[in-house]
């Protein structure tokens, strides 16, 4: 579910530095230079009084306003602070430096909102060098947003008026970066680290993950390692460079750190008040496992449930609600609970007996998953309705006839989990749906009408599409131990077929998520996946092209009927 670096993805804009000061021709000028002589000898509390008292005879009081947050930043007071330039703004609202340090406040306090009000008020107000300030802040508040095309178009806006801004270079090198322009990136931060070389020191760590998402996996490694030696490494590095390990099959390394992914906060962290377990045979104990991550996730670390099983009395996996009825009956030993993951142990409550044990189901890889021999050639760990499945399997014939019957899943993630990267458009699937002899079913999860719309058009195919199979997760399973083939981007339906032990070929980007390793040509956890992976980035044509002739050789040597029983 990698969706940027966990290092800096933005530029490192503060709060700290020199005040700026707002043009004053006022009557109230010497007040205001006497009040900032005060602040800068360090006589705050003077400062503050000398302001309060004057703002009674004030020509223009947003301005002895605006000295009073100042003054009140330098403490530092913040609330009180924000409220003196809230007043200020109040009584002129054209007063683009208190906008600016409302937005910085606001920021600081994590209040997004507000604070892109705030900036883009301070944008209108201020000239430069203010104005540079402001725009540095509004870009980076917009990219922690994510809402990049606009966070890009301020960064850009910044360096039409000052093209050697180094923090506004960097912050565009995060952007693309993040919009998976990797190479574009790479030269964007070495343009910053020219133009300011102790950003370099900095931010390796972001660098680094560039390197990664470009595919420089080994680079990207060695970088990683190097900043852990320079420095104590954060939970972000070890994140960082846990991910780059495991996607090199650095299995035992990388599992070792996979715990990082909670300090990181790439993982909601849910613990119970239970020991953890530590892999230690418990033929008497009673073991929790607790759901994480991703549909995917969860069905991939389910393969070490059979693992556990034969070291612990009795077992019970928590799981997301779409998967009980699947665990249930691949895991007759088990006790499955469903849950929506709630932040106490109240779901127990219904059990026997207490746990002795708990362990997430992302940590027990590390007790099971120490090297490539430890994946064990499985024909499938997950069950499907053996009698839904026949269902499926007659219906396919009846409605769609002879021929092989491919599943099909086109669109994976979401924006935070680089979508676009995984989503391959309708013209590219032409030679796949143009296959002769396959009949094509859709397992893409979401709204769907406009694209399937799009696939049948540019192709000139039908594609088949059941939604009661889709809403049912294992009515989902059923369908696709019925298909004689699954053909998919990286997404949940891969995960599924998969552990099902279903044939599966996996339209794969250059640069995948550790998931999908750095350079296999089938997935550790599933011995029934194939890879087609991407030689460029974002070119789909071409691995496709490269399916449709292996999907056509298949349809070629397979003698049409029925598929294999679900297991």
């Amino acid at each position: 579910m990698l969706i940027a670096p966990s290092a800096c993805t933005s530029s490192p804009a503060t709060l700290d530095g020199p005040a700026p000061t707002e043009a004053d021709e006022s009557a109230d000028a010497p007040v205001l230079a006497r009040a900032r002589a005060l602040r800068a000898s360090g006589d705050v509390q003077g400062a503050l009084r000398l302001l309060e008292d004057a703002l009674g005879e004030a020509e223009r009081p947003a301005l002895l306003q605006l000295e009073l947050g100042e003054t009140h930043r330098a403490l530092p007071d913040l609330p009180a602070a924000e409220a003196a330039y809230a007043v200020a703004v109040a009584l002129e609202p054209t007063l683009g430096l208190a906008w600016l340090r409302v937005g910085e406040i606001q920021a600081r306090y994590e209040r997004p909102e507000d604070a892109l009000a705030s900036l883009r008020l301070a944008r209108e107000n201020l000239a430069e060098p203010l104005r540079a300030q402001a725009l540095l802040l509004l870009a980076d508040t917009l990219a922690r947003q994510f809402q990049l095309a606009e966070a890009r178009e301020v960064y850009l806006e910044l360096l039409d008026a000052q093209p050697d801004h180094a923090l506004a270079t960097y912050g565009l090198a995060a952007i693309e970066l993040r919009t998976g322009h990797e190479n574009t990136a790479v030269e964007r931060f070495e343009a910053a680290f020219g133009l300011e070389p102790a950003l370099r020191q900095q931010t390796n760590q972001a660098v680094a993950a560039a390197y990664r998402q470009c595919g420089r996996w080994r680079e990207a490694l060695a970088m990683f390692e190097a900043e852990a030696r320079s420095r104590p490494p954060s939970p972000g590095l070890r994140w960082d460079t846990c991910q780059t390990r495991l996607a090199l099959g650095e299995w035992a390394a990388g599992w070792d750190d996979y715990a990082s992914r909670f300090a990181a906060r790439a993982v909601p962290y849910r613990p119970l008040a239970f020991r953890t377990w530590d892999g230690q045979p418990m033929p008497e104990g009673a073991l929790v496992v607790l759901a994480e991550q991703g549909l995917g996730d969860e069905i991939m670390f389910a393969s070490c449930l059979p693992d556990t099983l034969t070291r612990v009395g009795h077992l019970v996996v928590e799981c997301e609600p779409r998967l009980a009825a699947l665990y249930r009956r691949s895991f007759p030993h088990a006790v499955v609970l469903p849950t929506r993951r709630e932040q106490d142990a109240s779901w127990l409550a219904q059990l026997p007996r207490e746990p002795d044990r708990q362990i997430f189901a992302g940590d027990l890889p590390r007790l099971f998953r120490r090297q490539r021999s430890d994946f064990p050639a499985h024909q499938g760990y997950l069950r499907a309705d053996p009698e839904r499945t026949t269902h499926w399997r007659t219906k396919l014939r009846a409605e769609l006839g002879d021929g092989l019957h491919v599943g099909i899943s086109w669109r994976g993630g979401t924006e935070r989990t680089l979508q676009q990267r995984r989503t391959v458009p309708p013209p590219a699937w032409v030679p796949i749906l143009r296959t002769p002899g396959c009949r094509f079913v859709n397992l893409q999860y979401g709204p769907i009408d406009a694209e399937r719309h799009a696939l049948e058009t540019a192709a000139g195919v039908p594609v088949a599409h059941y939604p009661q199979a889709i809403d049912d997760y294992d009515e989902t399973a059923a369908l696709v131990c019925a298909l004689d083939l699954v053909v998919s981007v990286c997404t949940a339906i891969i995960h599924l077929g998969g552990a099902l032990g279903r044939p599966v070929w996996i339209l794969t980007p250059k640069v995948p998520e550790w998931r999908y390793t750095a350079d296999d040509t089938s997935l550790p956890w599933y011995p029934s996946t194939r890879l087609f992976r991407q030689a460029c980035a974002g070119d789909w044509q071409t691995v496709c092209h490269e399916m449709s002739v292996a999907l056509q050789a298949m349809t070629q040597s397979v003698t049409p009927g029925p598929p294999i029983d679900s297991k």
